[in-house]
């Protein structure tokens, strides 16, 4: 029976459950403890101060045994992104490549083919050939191939539209960038506009749709 990704990794990286039982233990008390835990007085308030401490001590040893396991299993990631970077990217230089030649044979084909058939309409309309002629003359173009066959595989050539930017936002106006908006195609970036809203320094909604409010905020030292 095939293994999963989730079991080969416990078998290369065995945890004993049995050693993450007390803390398992210790959290599962804490969240009781948490739960109901009120602040009445300064008494609760260093009795609450320890539990944090501890409990963020816990927490750190939490994350020291995780990354007895992870730490190792990213170094092997990392190593064999390494080993087969050269190789998918000398791949996907060279696929490229031949794409990129193909594609400039098949327009210069076209071209040619264009220019041929523009040259025999325009002796047909200026009188100097007859329309049966012309007509036989371009039946007798030979068509740029739109499928290459080959015993090995084959190529498909198809016109397709390709967008590219030209400008960065901050170079649009600000009438180009709310025909941008009004079409859904600027992102919502949360933590630039927090950023800039911050900056203000001031309380309230000091941008459209974002307000700052001043909180009390807790950080535990162990």
């Amino acid at each position: 029976m095939t293994k999963t990704t989730k079991e080969k990794i416990a078998d290369a990286y065995p945890v004993d459950t049995k050693q993450l039982a007390p803390v398992k233990a210790r959290i599962t008390k804490a969240e009781n403890y948490a739960n109901e835990l009120v602040i009445k007085t300064d008494d609760d308030q260093k009795k609450a101060t320890v539990a944090l401490s501890e409990l963020n001590k816990i927490g750190d040893e939490v994350t020291r045994r995780k990354e007895e396991i992870t730490k190792p299993l990213n170094a092997a990631i990392k190593s064999v992104r390494d080993l087969f970077k050269p190789l998918e990217v000398g791949h996907t230089e060279a696929v490229q490549a031949i794409k990129t030649k193909l594609a400039q044979y098949h327009d210069v084909k076209r071209k040619e083919e264009e220019e041929k058939q523009a040259k025999i309409a325009a002796r047909v309309a200026k009188g100097t050939l007859k329309p049966e002629t012309g007509a036989k003359k371009l039946a007798e173009v030979a068509p740029v191939e739109k499928n290459v066959k080959t015993d090995e595989g084959a190529v498909q050539y198809r016109k397709v539209s390709v967008a590219t930017i030209t400008k960065q936002v901050s170079e649009l106006t600000d009438a180009e960038i709310l025909q941008h908006a009004k079409a859904g195609h600027l992102e919502w970036s949360t933590g630039a506009v927090k950023k800039a809203a911050l900056a203000i320094g001031k309380e309230g909604e000091v941008l459209p749709g974002v307000t700052v409010t001043v909180e009390t905020q807790v950080a535990n030292i162990r």
